[in-house]
């Protein structure tokens, strides 16, 4: 199997949780002209993966570094997950899962697409956990197993939040440590406008309202 990029085109990941203004996000990508096609939520891809991007999660964050991560594992992750990947590839956005938010870590996401733009919002955490809990009792057909947790014992689903957070932006900043270029942090409160991500992309800022999608209140 070949090393070669899964992805030759630029594409750009949202790759901090869900309810962190990722639909916003993606669609402002697409107003300010840098991508065209995201790709949707796709059930069935993840749930045909799952355990392989649970492997991979668990490995990336096992070799703690990127470095230490492809000198390790290069190889393998082309081999196992390129029928993953493979329709993954007519997309250039990806702000849900199983691409974007965190079922595939960032180390893979970095290996598979090194022309990738990785992007977190960084969003205060109760505000979040709140988002979460209100996003996850309102579609019980998806999270049912979670809302269990949050009947029975809420202490230790904030706890899982928590470790979700943190594990996920600690890969995020071991990337923008190599590639500072590729990286980019939003906070929460700057998506009242397109000032920051157009900055970031040195295009100018459309004259219009920032987009809202996929609010929860």
């Amino acid at each position: 199997m070949s090393n070669s990029p899964m992805f030759s085109h630029r594409i750009h990941i949202i790759c901090s949780p869900y309810k962190t203004a990722s639909s916003s996000v993606e669609q402002a990508l697409v107003d300010i002209g840098v991508a065209k096609k995201p790709m949707p939520y796709s059930r069935a891809i993840l749930r045909d993966n799952r355990e392989l991007l649970l492997k991979w999660r668990q490995t990336a964050n096992a070799a703690k570094t990127y470095d230490n991560f492809v000198s390790l594992h290069s190889s393998e992750v082309f081999a196992e997950l390129s029928a993953y990947l493979k329709p993954l590839r007519k997309f250039d956005i990806f702000a849900d899962a199983p691409f974007g938010h965190t079922h595939t870590h960032s180390f893979v996401r970095k290996l598979v697409a090194p022309k990738a733009v990785h992007i977190w919002i960084n969003r205060d955490f109760d505000a979040w956990v709140d988002s979460v809990h209100r996003w996850e009792v309102s579609h019980p057909e998806i999270y049912a197993g979670k809302l269990k947790i949050w009947d029975t014992d809420p202490d230790r689903r904030l706890l899982m939040l928590r470790r979700l957070w943190n594990t996920n932006y600690r890969a995020f900043a071991e990337l923008r440590g190599h590639f500072p270029d590729d990286c980019l942090e939003l906070q929460f409160e700057e998506l009242g406008d397109y000032t920051s991500l157009a900055a970031f992309y040195g295009v100018q800022a459309p004259a219009k309202p920032f987009p809202l999608r996929n609010v929860n209140s």
